[in-house]
């Protein structure tokens, strides 16, 4: 049997779906319950002409916690710049850059300020003259799950970038593709394309899997091969 789970907007949009393996429909142990486990892939809601963009919320820190929250609101900031007033040794002297990856659920951002009492390049007493330094969040409910912090700051300008596959695979592919991987076709089977597609990186319709040899100069009995769709 194969289990195929959709879920449903109000308006009846199909906003995520699941499809499982085919598996027996039996128990092993004897048990009248057969558990099946799998993970609802998101599709995003497409992009059109009268789309519009609301603000959700905004990163916060807690003074009395020590610690980042998201504060829900839909009052979007009325600058990006810190005010310059108040305490002369805090004040943000530079917005470097900001980068994001969504599979990842991370923000990260480039800032230079003063105040900040890190060490400075490769020194080891902290300093509160302006310096570069960065950081990431998770953009998920609890921003500092997975947080990075710079322990120190830097004279010259750095920059931060993420790539946007993040740390999780960008496909998994289920074990019913092994016999179509390790065949001779150079065409992709339409399991492997629904595979892709449900993935959010549907593939072109012209395509070619391609079977590359690779042979180990200290072992020239071994060799390894690997397949890899080429478009066309």
């Amino acid at each position: 049997m194969q289990i195929t789970a959709n879920l449903y907007a109000a308006n009846e949009w199909l906003c995520g779906l699941w499809v499982s393996d085919w598996v027996t429909a039996a128990t092993t142990d004897g048990s009248t319950t057969l558990t099946i486990k799998g993970s609802i892939v998101e599709r995003l809601v497409p992009l059109q002409s009268d789309t519009e963009y609301s603000h959700k919320k905004k990163l916060a820190f807690n003074t009395q916690t020590s610690e980042y929250y998201w504060n829900e609101t839909a009052a979007a900031p009325t600058e990006i710049w810190h005010t310059q007033g108040g305490d002369a040794g805090h004040q943000i002297n530079k917005l470097v850059n900001i980068t994001s990856n969504n599979y990842a659920y991370r923000v990260g951002y480039t800032w230079m300020a003063s105040g900040m009492n890190l060490p400075l390049d490769n020194g080891s007493t902290p300093v509160a003259s302006p310096m570069y330094t960065f950081q990431c969040m998770s953009t998920l409910a609890n921003p500092e799950k997975g947080a990075k912090l710079a322990e120190r700051g830097f004279s010259v300008q750095p920059y931060l970038a993420f790539d946007q596959l993040g740390p999780e695979p960008a496909l998994m592919l289920p074990l019913s593709c092994q016999n179509a991987l390790d065949s001779g076709d150079s065409g992709v089977s339409p399991e492997i394309r629904d595979a892709f597609a449900n993935a959010r990186r549907a593939l072109p319709i012209r395509v070619a899997r391609r079977v590359v040899t690779r042979t180990r100069a200290i072992a020239p009995e071994r060799q390894e091969t690997k397949s890899e769709a080429i478009a066309h």
